[in-house]
């Protein structure tokens, strides 16, 4: 089992309720991405929570959840300047991935430190 969290928990609550927001932000983001893949104002907003979501957890030294949240947040860059394409399947990897960070924060709640995400989400 691994070693419990062992931070303020009123801190670690506060980061719990701005990882939820942003989450759910990021959530609706990706569903109106689908319908507007050129959005620049989307993709900004997107890059932006994964960034914030990993500063807090890189504050927290949740090694797991700023290493998945990097990794989207390289994919969404890639997408803002234009090195990709927001297409379905890209979409649907972001919104898996928004997935997990859910799961590992969680986890977070719990005092856990989350499981690391699969070898999928971090390759792609």
């Amino acid at each position: 089992m691994a070693d419990k969290i062992d931070f303020d928990k009123d801190t670690l609550n506060e980061l719990v309720a701005e990882f939820s927001e942003m989450l759910d932000t990021v959530s609706n983001e990706l569903i109106d991405l689908e319908k507007d893949a050129e959005n620049n104002d989307l993709l900004n907003s997107i890059f932006r929570c994964f960034h914030n979501i990993k500063g807090g957890a890189g504050f927290a030294k949740l090694t797991h959840l700023v290493e998945l949240t990097h990794h989207a947040e390289n994919l969404v860059d890639d997408l803002r300047r234009g090195r990709a394409k927001a297409n379905k399947e890209i979409i649907d990897i972001l919104l898996r991935t928004v997935d997990v960070v859910i799961s590992m924060v969680e986890s977070v709640k719990s005092c856990d430190f989350p499981e690391p995400a699969d070898d999928e989400l971090l390759t792609l």
